[in-house]
């Protein structure tokens, strides 16, 4: 991140199978992406179907692809980013406008504290959420 505080930020979410993990985090220091958070995760589809009974048929779709996603995310104070990622991306072959390959979106943030930075975006830090 840039060392004068942003005016703006926007928490990256990538959800794709645990095999592009490392091609992604690759491609995050090539941009100079950092702090980010990985954590596995797993699609509604697949909780019904294991957890309750009358969704068993979708089972055996499922058995023959691992059981959890990988969830990434970080903090980013650049949109541009997710443009120049996406397109270093699709240059190995990870191409998120296919199917199966997994979802990447931003979300604002109106406040963050923590030991990498502060921020409180001033427009929104008292927005109703609801």
């Amino acid at each position: 991140m840039k060392s004068d505080k942003p005016k703006k930020m926007w928490l990256l979410f990538l959800v794709v199978k645990e095999s592009l993990v490392q091609d992604i985090l690759n491609a995050f220091l090539e941009l100079d992406i950092s702090g980010a958070t990985i954590v596995n995760s797993q699609g509604m589809g697949r909780t019904l179907a294991y957890e309750f009974p009358i969704y068993a048929a979708f089972l055996s779709e499922m058995r023959s692809s691992k059981p959890y996603n990988k969830t990434i995310f970080t903090a980013v104070d650049d949109l541009e980013l997710l443009d120049k990622l996406q397109i270093l991306l699709k240059e190995i072959d990870i191409d998120f406008t296919k199917p199966d390959t997994g979802v990447i979106f931003t979300v604002p943030i109106s406040r963050a504290i923590g030991t990498n930075f502060d921020f409180i975006d001033e427009e929104r830090k008292y927005e109703d959420v609801n």
